[in-house]
């Protein structure tokens, strides 16, 4: 059940590090 929840955890935080990388390519990263 522990392991599970780590397991989980891990994937939404690659998650929002892969939207907020995609949101700043997006606003421009020569900036």
């Amino acid at each position: 059940m522990f392991k599970q929840g780590l397991k989980t955890m891990g994937i939404l935080g690659v998650i929002v590090c892969i939207l907020y990388s995609s949101s700043l390519f997006a606003q421009g990263p020569d900036t």
